[in-house]
This record gives C-alpha cells, structure tokens and sequence, in this order.
C-alpha cells in the first residue's frame, strides 16, 4: 500500500515536471519568436535602407541626363519620361514598405509618417516639374533614411 502511494506521488511529480518543461518550452519558443520577429523588421528597415541609397544615386545620375536631353520636340523624351515614371513607382514602393514595416513594429505609426513625410506628386510635363519632382523626391528618401537611423536607435 505505502509503495503505491509512493508510486502515485512519484507519478504526480513526474507530471508536474514535464507540464513545467513544457511551460519553459513554450515561452522560449516566444522569446525566439519575438528576436525573429525584431530581426526580421530591422532587415527589413536595412533592406529598405539600400534601396533608399540605391534610387537616391539613381536619381542624382538621371537629372544629369534628363537636363542635357530634355526637349519637348524629341521623341525620347517619351522614353525618359517613362523611364521616370517608373523610378517614381519605385519611391511609391519604398515609401510603402517604410510605412508598413514601422506599423508592423510600433502600430498606429503610418498616420504620423504620412504627415511627417507627404507623398510627393510626380509632375512630368516640362523639363522643370519633373526635375523638382526628382529633386523633391530625393530630398524626402536622404529625410526618410535620417528619421530611419533615428527610428533604429
């Protein structure tokens, strides 16, 4: 009879142990999930970083040829002009990205990025809409990558 009663408080022991085992396994696994998470926002914001850099020295390379090739009566301009509409669409994605990558990490963010840093229209009909355009556009990512190392800290 005592070694029943033995037998059943080694039992409740036992099991008292692997439901403890389980409970640290669990939240191990969501302090893992937590640094994957972070991990996961912060290359994202650093991925984001580089295509900052990389369209910011697309564009700096660009108002140079657009100011030497613009004229109204050339017919590549059309080709230029696209050429721009699309590194704008690239701005509009990473703008993007930004707003919902912060979101992701501090919530509620996107309504204050929009007002700290406003989508930029991208005008395109003469030489000097578009080249402020490029320039307004530039100016916002070099903002955009100094409130990210802000952000990061």
């Amino acid at each position: 009879m005592k070694m029943s009663n033995i037998q059943k408080k080694t039992d409740n022991l036992e099991e008292e142990n692997k439901r403890r085992e389980q409970v640290l396994k669990e939240k191990q696994l969501g302090r893992d999930i937590e640094i994957i998470e972070k991990s996961r926002v912060s290359s994202d914001i650093s991925s984001i970083k580089s295509r900052i850099f990389f369209y910011i020295k697309v564009i700096h390379e660009s108002i140079g040829l657009i100011r030497e090739k613009y004229n109204a009566n050339d017919k590549a301009i059309l080709l230029i002009v696209n050429e721009f509409s699309k590194m704008y669409r690239t701005y509009e994605s990473i703008r993007e990205d930004i707003s919902l990558t912060i979101e992701k990490k501090e919530g509620g963010f996107r309504k204050e990025f929009d007002t700290l840093f406003p989508k930029i229209n991208y005008l395109h009909e003469t030489y000097g809409e578009i080249y402020s355009s490029l320039l307004d556009v530039s100016g916002q990512l070099l903002d955009i990558d100094s409130y990210l190392n802000r952000y990061m800290k």
